[in-house]
């Protein structure tokens, strides 16, 4: 659990990371006012993707050639500094009380042994319900002896 716990924190900080230093690129872009052709153009419109859902903060329309920052890439960048922040400083605070007081809820996520016993045992009761054969009606004659059985029923 606790590598677990390590890398999640190590993979949501190189997700944010990345997409932070889109947007980053975005921004350098922006304000370099360079030219939006080949690599540069691409990856310039790729980081559109991390930006695009904080469109609806930018205050007006920016034209494409102009050198002009848009705020929804401050924003953005912003936005996924501090989750990004958030999210792994969480994460290896979890994986440290994991690490530190290993608690019994730890060992359960970890050990799928007692549920698997549990299915099992399930399946066996199931199983038994499902083949045992059915009562005779009151009042019907009782067998001698139970099917395969040398012991009469009683």
């Amino acid at each position: 659990m606790l590598g677990v716990l390590r890398a999640l924190a190590f993979l949501s900080a190189f997700g944010f990371a990345f997409a932070a230093g889109a947007v980053a690129f975005r921004l350098g872009v922006q304000l370099t006012a360079a030219g939006r052709t080949g690599l540069a153009g691409v990856l310039y419109d790729f980081s559109a993707v991390f930006t695009s859902s904080f469109r609806r903060f930018e205050t007006m329309a920016v034209p494409q050639e102009a050198t002009v920052v848009e705020f929804a890439s401050l924003i953005a960048l912003e936005a996924y500094l501090l989750v990004g922040f958030g999210v792994t400083l969480a994460l290896v605070w979890l994986a440290g009380a994991a690490a530190r007081y290993r608690l019994p809820a730890w060992d359960f996520v970890l050990d799928v042994a007692p549920l698997v016993a549990g299915l099992e045992s399930l399946g066996r009761w199931t199983a038994r319900l499902v083949t045992r054969p059915a009562r005779a009606p009151a009042g019907a004659p009782r067998p001698l002896r139970a099917e395969g059985s040398r012991r009469p029923v009683r």
